[in-house]
């Protein structure tokens, strides 16, 4: 073979104290220990595809890892060189122990990841430990799965995974981290960034959440504000158009955005009831006893879904299909400039971004053009 080839020495048997580690622990991870010093020639192979993904000698009491931290259905391969030795390690889930690691703090992350935590014990048979920034919203409906506080350490893992979406740069460009993502998620639902790193068929799943409203009130939630201007609403009559048409039918209008008036230039509508500082579990109540709720592409939206209440959202800075599209009704202008989420790096720093249009008259105009008459459409389909 290539390999001995390349690196052939007089193969013999050895009696020696072998210990062959492996884990996928951030990757897949090999060493080989023992009273002795000998070469192998280790190969990780995608059992999908029969590809090497990585390759290298190694010596005795030393250790390798391939690049790739998401989920693939390994084959590790350890070849002696200067010795008999062979043997194949097969990435094996069941009953083994696994890690899964939440990078991002973000709400709607949270929830449109967590489902597939669960799919991922369920499919693979295994022990999950899960560290999330919210783990008070899903301990009590998933009681197979072991919670754990962010930067608590994990002993006797088979398998880590991480959830996030990750970059890194080269030669001063910011990109997607291809070692950690199997594809570029940004065109991608939201949901199945995490479901592709853990290796999972996707479908759209609803986080289990408890119930905490009782009776419905004539009411409607709305969530204005976000992280940056081009996540906004920026149709500059339509908050209001809405709320005032919404107060014309006799309901409240509860805004459950924790920002102040004004924020970053963005006004509230008159007329709306401020939801005071309150917990998640109880926003959930709030959500839970509302009729609907309207918002944009931010964490709000994620939790109203989650809830069960019916929801909206608008908003121009997304496709169609980033949101869940099962209880969540869309409402965007595909006529003009859209879905730059998609297309375009985002940039967190700058909090008028709008990579084509930006300090033009065009600014924004994916939102700037969605009208409150098409809102009170589908305002119309759903509750009235």
């Amino acid at each position: 073979s290539e390999y001995r080839r390349k690196n052939y020495i007089q193969r013999k048997h050895v009696d020696t104290e072998r210990k062959v580690n492996v884990n996928f622990v951030d990757g897949p991870f090999v060493e080989v220990v023992e009273n002795g010093d000998y070469n192998y020639y280790i190969e990780f192979v995608n059992k999908k595809n029969d590809n090497v993904e990585y390759s290298l000698n190694l010596k005795s009491n030393h250790w390798a890892k391939a690049g790739k931290k998401y989920f693939v259905n390994w084959l590790i391969k350890v070849k002696g060189i200067d010795n008999e030795f062979y043997q194949e390690y097969e990435f094996n889930p069941k009953n083994k122990k696994f890690f899964i690691v939440y990078e991002t703090k973000s709400l709607g992350d949270t929830l449109a990841f967590f489902p597939y935590v669960e799919k991922f014990r369920v499919d693979n048979e295994c022990q999950v430990v899960v560290a999330s920034f919210h783990n008070h919203l899903f301990k009590d409906q998933y009681p197979n799965i072991e919670f754990v506080e962010p930067g608590v350490i994990v002993n006797d893992l088979y398998g880590l995974y991480r959830l996030g979406m990750f970059y890194k740069t080269e030669n001063g460009v910011r990109q997607i981290d291809l070692d950690k993502h199997p594809h570029d998620p940004k065109p991608l639902p939201l949901m199945k960034l995490a479901s592709d790193i853990l290796g999972l068929n996707y479908v759209e799943i609803k986080p289990e959440l408890k119930q905490y409203g009782k009776e419905k009130q004539k009411r409607v939630c709305i969530g204005i504000h976000s992280t940056a201007q081009s996540k906004y609403w920026n149709n500059p009559n339509g908050w209001q158009e809405v709320t005032d048409y919404l107060i014309s039918k006799g309901y409240e209008v509860r805004l459950l955005s924790k920002e102040e008036d004004g924020y970053m230039g963005n006004k509230n509508p008159k007329g709306i009831v401020q939801q005071p500082q309150s917990s998640l579990e109880e926003i959930i109540k709030v959500l839970q006893e509302s009729e609907l709720f309207i918002g944009i592409s931010s964490g709000l939206s994620w939790l109203s879904w989650a809830s069960g209440t019916p929801t909206i959202v608008v908003s121009g800075f997304t496709d169609i299909d980033l949101e869940p599209l099962n209880g969540v009704e869309r409402v965007i202008n595909k006529d003009v400039c859209n879905s730059c989420w998609s297309n375009y790096d985002f940039d967190p720093g700058d909090w008028y971004w709008c990579p084509i249009h930006k300090n033009t008259d065009r600014q924004f105009e994916c939102s700037k053009n969605i009208t409150s008459d098409s809102v009170i459409s589908k305002i119309n389909q759903l509750i009235f």
